[in-house]
């Protein structure tokens, strides 16, 4: 059953589509190198493919293909392209053991500057993943053969280098956004009132929600890649 989320979503999608009076969208969903977020992102496609648009998910080689992904769904395409790790970063020991590292810290400088450096490593990991991409060209040119009409993307980590991919097939994109990152790109102000990496209490209190706006202001900028060289 489709999350709430992806419901929203789809529901968003389908009112944009019909306002631009077309039955059926060829539509490319690009989801960071990430378990949840492919998961996400192929349910998402395989709800809009059920609404009768065509979807298209692009997905690296080492992320974990979803159950309901390899379902012979009309319409749906779960498409990979290879890269070097057989993990992505984000789901790899070495993530685990920092984020547990950041959870057990009771110095709130430390955990800060432990976020800094670990949206530093997912950027340079999500670049690395981007460029192989970038860089397949039988997969590219499969992607601008496809003749898509929107995309949808990723947020997370190298923006820059991903966003490429929609404004090189000259298309629309949407974009879907996560907390530490909508204050930095959008200025949408975020109201840190549920548990969240800095605060575990239900209701944090005033001081708890101003070091979780300083925090996700310094991990958000480390996930923000300059997009000048990716652009040329």
């Amino acid at each position: 059953m489709p999350s709430a989320v992806a419901v929203t979503v789809v529901g968003f999608m389908s009112m944009y589509l019909t306002a631009n009076i077309c039955d059926a969208y060829k539509i490319l969903l690009v989801p960071s190198n990430m378990n949840s977020h492919v998961m996400f992102f192929s349910r998402l496609a395989v709800d809009l493919s059920k609404l009768g648009h065509v979807a298209t998910v692009l997905a690296t080689s080492g992320a974990h293909v979803p159950d309901f992904a390899t379902d012979n769904v009309e319409n749906f395409t779960y498409l990979q392209y290879p890269m070097n790790e057989t993990t992505p970063f984000a789901n790899s020991r070495e993530a685990s053991e920092t984020m547990v590292a950041m959870a057990l810290t009771t110095s709130i400088l430390r955990r800060i500057r432990m976020l800094g450096e670990f949206g530093t490593e997912v950027t340079r990991h999500g670049e690395g993943d981007c460029m192989q991409l970038l860089d397949n060209v039988g997969i590219m040119n499969r992607v601008r053969q496809t003749g898509f009409e929107f995309a949808i993307m990723d947020i997370t980590a190298t923006v820059g280098c991903y966003y490429t991919i929609p404004y090189s097939l000259g298309i629309p994109y949407a974009t879907l956004s996560i907390p530490v990152s909508s204050a930095h790109l959008f200025r949408v102000p975020r109201l840190a009132v549920f548990p969240n990496m800095v605060s575990l209490n239900d209701r944090p209190t005033f001081f708890e929600r101003m070091k979780t706006l300083i925090a996700m202001r310094v991990f958000g900028v480390a996930l923000m890649s300059d997009s000048a060289y990716y652009m040329k």
